[in-house]
């Protein structure tokens, strides 16, 4: 009430950054806590912040597992709660860093001090950013419908925790490339997109 005592849409942030393990257990809690106080909030989820460790060879890294277990979590919860998913905050580069463990190109911890760049934070490559940003847009694709009243599957069951090994799409990957109809041409024929 004192930082918004009009209680004017935009104006409070909440950013949640509680780890894979925590975001079910406690997001709940804190969701019905601000819904009945009668505040309105954006709702962002920080994935990166709560899912940090340390790596046997001493240098900090983030699991992708972990940050996309929260993602999942964030959206579940708020669609179970009925609330608005607001934002996510992501530390990433476009470069081929090794700095997150996992992804579909699997960066292991023995791959880390490879090309471990980063100043301060371990931050998402390419290769997992463009990862997450897929997963991101399905599941907010399928929450949308299922607010929509349509037969929508859960997010949960959908939604992978681990990439594939070999480098391959996910299937909510290719779903949503054949549904905003993207037809990439074979690996032997190069790496163009083709709008179908």
């Amino acid at each position: 009430e004192i930082l918004n005592p009009s209680n004017k849409p935009g104006r409070i942030t909440i950013i949640t950054r509680m780890g894979a393990e925590n975001m079910r257990v406690k997001l709940p809690h804190l969701i019905r806590a601000v819904r009945n106080s009668g505040q309105i909030v954006t709702w962002i989820t920080d994935p990166m912040h709560g899912n940090t460790i340390k790596a046997p060879c001493g240098l900090k890294t983030r699991p992708f597992d972990s940050i996309l277990a929260e993602v999942r979590a964030f959206f579940d919860v708020h669609d179970q709660e009925g609330s608005h998913p607001g934002g996510i905050h992501l530390e990433m580069t476009g470069q081929n860093v090794t700095e997150c463990i996992g992804g579909s190109r699997t960066v292991t911890f023995d791959d880390l001090s490879d090309r471990y760049h980063t100043h301060c934070d371990p931050r998402l490559n390419a290769s997992q950013s463009l990862e997450l940003a897929f997963i991101i847009a399905a599941a907010t694709r399928r929450s949308v419908s299922t607010r929509q009243g349509s037969a929508s599957e859960t997010l949960a069951p959908r939604l992978p925790l681990r990439g594939r090994q070999n480098g391959e799409r996910s299937q909510d990957q290719e779903d949503l490339l054949q549904e905003q109809g993207v037809q990439e041409a074979h690996p032997s024929q190069g790496h163009s997109v083709q709008e179908g």
